[in-house]
């Protein structure tokens, strides 16, 4: 029952989204729905869809994570303090590319997200490659 009821609850999302980019066809799904439905004060809904993005979002827990892994390939050993320290200075340098220069935060996170790209196929291609390997010396 469960499954079903993520089935259907998902269903209703996905209606929700198509309504959403048929109605909104910019780049920007919900903040722009926001900003079309809430036009005064002005910035009301980016300010607050911003924060909860950054506040309650993957944003956060992805530069302590972030800020961990720098410490580690450093070689040091970090407080909790130190690390969140170097999360919250990671987060504020995110935002402001994408305040000030959103065109170098765009080109940035299709950079890395090509790089990703890129690297999970080269992955994919030598886990290929190894099995070959391992299935012809087996045989």
């Amino acid at each position: 029952m469960l499954w079903v009821l993520g089935l259907l609850l998902s269903f209703a999302g996905l209606l929700v989204w198509l309504e959403f980019g048929c109605m909104f066809p910019r780049s920007g799904g919900e903040k722009v729905y926001l900003e079309a439905v809430y036009q005064r004060p002005k910035f009301l809904a980016t300010v607050i869809f911003s924060t909860q993005a950054i506040l309650l979002g993957f944003t956060a827990s992805g530069c302590i994570v972030f800020a961990s892994n720098i410490w580690v390939a450093a070689g040091l050993v970090a407080s909790p303090w130190q690390q969140r320290g170097v999360a919250i200075g990671v987060l504020v340098v995110v935002t402001a590319v994408h305040t000030f220069t959103p065109k170098v935060g765009v080109w940035a996170m299709n950079a890395l997200s090509s790089l990703k790209i890129i690297i999970l196929v080269f992955i994919i291609v030598v886990s290929l490659y190894i099995q070959r390997s391992l299935v012809c010396h087996l045989t």
